[in-house]
């Protein structure tokens, strides 16, 4: 055993921190003390050559310590599929050694090395190359700042098999800047320059693979899911780049498990582990398990899901998912579904042909194996099985005649669901580097010297980009990582055996490409809502994975599935089930609505009594009534109040731009111009009848109906020219109501309309004092105190109306506008002309001078005030 001879403490004073780890590696594994047993079996195997490959291959599975005499390393469990995969590299180089194509006078040789699977051991053979690279020399070499020199001895290392030994591994071969190129090792950090210079890789890393299992997750439209991973290296970073990406395509985590690292060596550990493992698989409902963790751990978990019974989705990480250990597991079949991912493969040509010639002792080797050296010790069993036994890998070690043989068809499948290839193409680009280093070519060979030092040929592999065995292009990018692709497989279930098939893949380019038509419908039942009702839609639970079906909310639809509630588009409106949307009815006041035909007939009403008064004054224009209510100025007012029933009458038909300007300013113009007249009138009798005014009185002196009306009407159109000029009145389109596209008019200019309505308003207020001060006069007609009452009722309707219109856009706006106005005229045409009509109907008698006179007298006699007769 090789025992370092330089001094370890100086490798203390490096800044780098991996050459402390390398030192403490380096201390605790190499020593005369320590030794390996193999049961009889090699840990090595070699072939000379010009140029020499190292390769490190896990051919044993189980690794022991003893310490009787010493520590001692027990390694145990033959692994076939590993021995597939060292004569895998051996055929490799046989094959170009053979050909002579890229390399015509330049051999290459191996020595491989069996690293039990463990990182100790992995680290001892590797301190074995190296101090073969470095041509027996001792390892202070290591310690220079420059790269090695070396020129004999392996220039590059293939290997190893799990990520977490290929680090250490890779720490150590980053010291002589020698490559290493890793034929399943995956884990993400090994894409690191900065920590693994030298490490390379003819499999994607984990970052492709989780990346093809989280897009699988979504096209399949799973959202919730399990993750088991481990606490080295592959699991670790495995586990949690999976969950990053589950979370951006928003799939639920419903549990995450990470294994100790120690999880299958210690018996009551593993119990404690599984159960809780199992405990939270059975309470929480998933729709797929990814189980991220290396091949020993997989088959303890999936063995305790067989004794439970417990059937689900299981998504496989490439370190499992093609292992025939695992599919030949007893009663696996009842575990449920299995979908698996792995670096898409390739069949390496001839291959199985020359296992089988090999195996058979039809070929001869050129170099030692340890495929050969394992059947010299269990040659290949003669007997037949039966057919029920040819496919379970666990009967590769049979008896035959009490002797221990290996089975044929365990090499078949090795070779069938093995991931060689990869081991292939990693001698084939280091063949295609020596080709460029050594500058060959097939006419005048290969002028390079040799040997060259080891990091030549690893900035050479760096550089390769070719295409091996013309189907499939290789080329490495800056992390060391190549450019194939992901393929996805399912275990199809025939009988009691599992099939491996290969279903999709997953390119470079980040898309899934499934073959065939494969439904991936989970057969478990997860009690989740996966789909709603129509006017239903998914929403996360607080405290769970699953989605329950919620209605939606008021104004929101949904047709169902796993579709969103959303709002209906413009011009409709949510159904009262809410699962549709329908067609907002579009209302406007028309001819036929019921509340327009009692308007128009109070409206045709009030117009031909308006018309009856003017012809009954006409006919009576020279009696004391009609002279004492204005004389010609009634029928002013009633024009006017003809034309506020007219107006209301056009804001009754469907709005438009023409009726909107129409309407409320022609109303508010004619409404001006009657309150006018009837504050001329009002004037006329105060004046007429207030005895203590002198006759340079300033009131008697403003006492001009023609003037006063001229003033009041004309500041109105003032107003109202302003209004319609600035910003007028126009039609609208309102869609805010729930079921309903309302059109109807809009004021234009909120200011100048509120200035036409609080002038009218200031005019009734005057009128109101004027009418409120003069019903004590000697006023037989009374036409003060019934102009207050009228004057009284427009100001109520004014405070009432106008809230409710500037506050309601429904189709009953329009309604409660017509009314107001409505009842505003009738409330004049009542009030200031219906007592007169009476008169000069039924009281006829009061419709002469002398009754006037009469009741003057009369008036002033109480007062004591003497009033002179003419």
């Amino acid at each position: 055993m090789y025992i370092p001879s330089c001094n370890f403490w100086k490798l203390l004073y490096r800044k780098d921190m991996g050459l402390f780890w390398f030192a403490v590696s380096l201390w605790s594994c190499c020593g005369p003390s320590v030794s390996l047993h193999l049961g009889g079996e090699t840990s090595e195997v070699s072939h000379p050559g010009d140029v020499m490959i190292g390769g490190l291959f896990p051919i044993h599975k189980q690794v022991s310590s003893k310490e009787t005499h010493g520590p001692i390393t027990n390694c145990s469990d033959v692994d076939v599929t590993m021995l597939i995969r060292a004569q895998a590299m051996i055929y490799a180089i046989e094959k170009i050694n053979e050909l002579q194509y890229l390399l015509p006078n330049v051999s290459i040789g191996y020595k491989i090395y069996d690293t039990c699977g463990d990182v100790s051991i992995a680290t001892r053979e590797t301190l074995k190359l190296l101090e073969q690279s470095l041509g027996n020399q001792n390892m202070c070499p290591l310690l220079e700042e420059t790269p090695g020199t070396g020129a004999e001895g392996v220039k590059v290392v293939i290997g190893e098999r799990d990520s977490e030994t290929s680090a250490a591994v890779a720490r150590l071969l980053a010291l002589p800047k020698m490559a290493q190129i890793s034929y399943a090792s995956t884990s993400e950090l090994l894409s690191s320059k900065l920590k693994f210079p030298s490490f390379l890789r003819t499999v994607p890393s984990d970052k492709q693979q989780t990346k093809a299992m989280a897009e699988f997750v979504r096209e399949q439209r799973w959202d919730i899911v399990g993750v088991i991973g481990s606490d080295d290296e592959y699991g670790k970073y495995g586990s949690e780049t999976l969950i990053d990406l589950f979370t951006q395509i928003k799939a639920c985590i419903a549990f995450k498990e990470v294994l100790p690292a120690e999880f299958t060596q210690n018996e009551s550990l593993t119990r404690i582990q599984l159960d809780k493992i199992f405990k939270k698989i059975q309470t929480h409902p998933t729709e797929a398990i990814v189980i991220f963790t290396k091949t020993r751990n997989v088959k303890a978990i999936l063995e305790e899901a067989v004794k439970r019974r417990v059937h689900r989705t299981w998504l496989a990480s490439d370190s499992w998912s093609i292992s025939t250990e695992i599919s030949g597991l007893k009663n696996i079949t009842q575990i449920g579904r299995v979908i698996g991912f792995i670096n898409k493969r390739n069949v390496i040509p001839d291959f199985k042909k020359y296992v089988h010639q090999l195996v058979s002792q039809k070929r001869k080797s050129t170099g030692d194996s340890f495929l050969l050296n394992y059947l010299s010790r269990y040659p290949m069993c003669s007997h037949a099985l039966e057919e029920d036994d040819r496919d379970s890998p666990s009967l590769c070690e049979s008896s035959d005649s009490g002797q221990k043989c290996l089975q044929l068809h365990c090499l078949r499948n090795s070779i069938d669901h093995d991931e060689s290839y990869s081991v292939y193409l990693a001698v084939n680009v280091i063949a295609h580097a020596l080709n460029s280093l050594l500058e060959c070519n097939n006419r005048d060979g290969c002028k390079g010297n040799t040997p060259f030092p080891a990091w030549e040929l690893l900035q050479e592999i760096k550089k390769v980009n070719t295409t091996v065995d013309g189907n499939t292009h290789i080329w490495f990018d800056e992390n060391g990582d190549p450019s194939t692709g992901q393929e996805i497989l399912e275990w199809n279930i025939e009988g009691s055996k599992v099939n491996i098939s290969s279903i999709g893949e997953y390119d470079t380019s980040g898309t899934i490409k499934l073959y065939s038509n494969h439904s991936m419908d989970n057969s478990i039942e997860t009690n989740c809502s996966k789909s709603c009702e129509p006017g239903y839609e998914l929403k996360q639970s607080n405290t769970t994975c699953c989605k329950t079906c919620l209605p939606c909310k008021d104004k929101l639809y949904s047709n169902g599935g796993e579709a969103e509630c959303q709002a209906c588009p413009s011009g409709q409106y949510a159904s009262p089930k809410k699962d549709c949307c329908l067609p907002k009815e579009i209302t406007f006041f028309t001819w036929g609505d019921g509340i327009v035909i009692a308007l128009v007939v109070f409206d045709s009403l009030g117009a031909v009594l308006t018309v009856l008064v003017a012809v009954l004054f006409t006919v009576q224009r020279s009696t004391p009534i009609v002279k004492a209510a204005g004389g010609y100025l009634c029928f002013l007012a009633l024009l006017s109040l003809l034309v506020c029933f007219a107006s209301v009458a056009v804001g009754l038909s469907e709005p438009s731009d023409v009726t909107c300007m129409i309407e409320v300013p022609l109303f508010l113009l004619a409404f001006t111009l009657c309150i006018s007249c009837i504050l001329a009138n009002l004037l006329q009798v105060f004046v007429g009848f207030n005895f203590r005014l002198t006759k340079t009185s300033t009131l008697k002196s403003l006492y001009r109906p023609a003037v006063v009306i001229c003033v009041c009407f004309g500041v109105q159109v003032l107003l109202c020219s302003l209004w319609l000029i600035l910003k007028p009145p126009n039609k609208i389109t309102l869609n805010d109501h729930e079921t309903q596209i309302i059109i109807a008019c809009f004021e234009g200019s909120m200011f100048l309309s509120m200035a036409v309505f609080l002038y009218v308003c200031l005019l009734s207020v005057v009128c109101f004092i004027f009418a409120y001060n003069g019903r004590q006069l000697p006023d037989l007609y009374k036409n003060a105190r019934y102009v207050a009452v009228s004057m009284l009722v427009y100001l109520v309707m004014c405070i009432i109306f106008l809230p409710f219109y500037m506050t309601s856009f429904n189709k009953y706006r329009q309604s409660i506008q017509a009314c107001a106005l409505m009842v505003t005229t009738y409330s004049v045409l009542i009030c200031h002309f219906g007592p007169k009509c009476y008169i000069m109907l039924f009281k006829k008698d009061l419709n002469n001078e002398s009754a006037i006179a009469e009741y003057i007298r009369n008036h002033y006699n109480q007062k004591s005030i003497r009033v002179l007769s003419s």
